[in-house]
């Protein structure tokens, strides 16, 4: 499996950016922090779904949000940084069958 086929399954530990995309060093820090990710594109426009990593390092949370054509990279972390919080419930029947965010705690 190639490493673009293993991002857009969500299948990488943490994003690896490409050195020529322009992210300063928030989307850097906040890059180290997406623990998975389910990714999608129609016609130019993007929308993804992302589990981020609390700060703490034992907690998490997942949100969603769509954008203009940005590459994959871009918009998961745009996503990451400005999506709209997903509940729990809805979070935990995306992301927990995945394995990725077991033993965190959810970030209220």
């Amino acid at each position: 499996m190639t490493d673009t086929q293993a991002q857009t399954r969500g299948e990488a530990v943490l994003l690896r950016p490409n050195t020529d995309l322009s992210f300063d060093d928030d989307d850097r820090y906040v890059a180290t922090k997406i623990l998975d990710w389910l990714f999608f594109n129609s016609n130019g426009y993007a929308c993804a779904i992302v589990a981020v990593q609390g700060d703490a390092g034992d907690d998490w949370a997942a949100y969603i949000n769509g954008c203009d054509s940005y590459r994959e990279e871009e918009a998961i972390v745009w996503v990451a940084k400005h999506g709209c919080k997903l509940s729990e419930q809805m979070a935990r029947a995306i992301f927990a069958a995945r394995g990725k965010v077991e033993g965190l705690r959810w970030r209220p």
